[in-house]
């Protein structure tokens, strides 16, 4: 629970994860004067400070040309912090987009975003006690979010996704479990080639194929294939790092 504050929480399930944004976004632009702060929490966060809102809410409110405060989350697949729990003021305008993989981006400055990962971070723990299936599509996602990235000339942010990808693999190879070893694997093979939407959501028989696939494979050939994944990738991540 959190403290100093009023909450309005807004529970947006069983949608698309870009259908699930614009939702959001729809909401909290349609709310406007009637709030302080939108916090975007995903399902797979547990906040760990009960005065997390209030002291996100002070931040923006002394440093008024910050539009939006990321806070990193303490994530247990690659034992690190990593972006974002997100705050944003009112007045953020969210376009229409149809990008899958980017849905939560904001046409703001450098200037006009705080990354905050000393003083409130880390604001949740994130994905701790993940299902298979919530590894998979972490896997997928991450790895699908280094090869767009790098497509698109963001090389910097495609460096973070592979050193978070390489973190996963790392942690399934110390400690041989599963459900770690198939994130690894998942974000290999995301980085090869691109997967359609059929893959990118819970309720996706591409996501479901995979996971269930997976599941029927005991951790020591996973890995195995992760690591023949991660070999044939080599290259192509040496050239996206070289550019970052």
């Amino acid at each position: 629970m959190q403290r100093k504050c009023s909450i309005t929480i807004v529970l947006i399930a069983g949608r698309t994860k870009l259908n699930a944004h614009r939702e959001l976004y729809l909401q909290f632009t349609a709310a406007v004067g009637s709030y302080d702060l939108l916090a975007k929490i995903d399902a797979d966060m547990e906040i760990i400070r009960n005065d997390l809102f209030f002291e996100a809410h002070l931040v923006l409110s002394r440093l008024t040309t910050i539009h939006s405060l990321q806070v990193p989350v303490l994530d247990y697949m690659t034992r690190k912090n990593i972006g974002a729990l997100h705050f944003y003021r009112p007045g953020v305008v969210w376009p229409t987009t149809l990008d899958t993989t980017f849905t939560d981006r904001v046409p703001l400055t450098d200037s006009e975003v705080l990354y905050d990962a000393t003083v409130l971070a880390p604001a949740a723990k994130h994905c701790f006690n993940p299902s298979l299936v919530q590894a998979v599509r972490f896997g997928l996602h991450r790895g699908a979010k280094a090869r767009i990235a790098a497509e698109r000339g963001d090389f910097k942010r495609s460096r973070t996704h592979i050193e978070n990808a390489e973190a996963v693999f790392l942690h399934g190879c110390e400690t041989l479990d599963h459900v770690l070893c198939s994130a690894a694997l998942a974000s290999e093979i995301a980085m090869m080639e691109p997967l359609g939407t059929e893959f990118s959501d819970y309720a996706s028989w591409g996501l479901r194929s995979i996971t269930e696939l997976l599941r029927s494979l005991s951790a020591e050939d996973v890995l195995c294939a992760a690591i023949a994944a991660r070999k044939k990738n080599s290259a192509r991540k040496a050239v996206w790092l070289a550019r970052a």
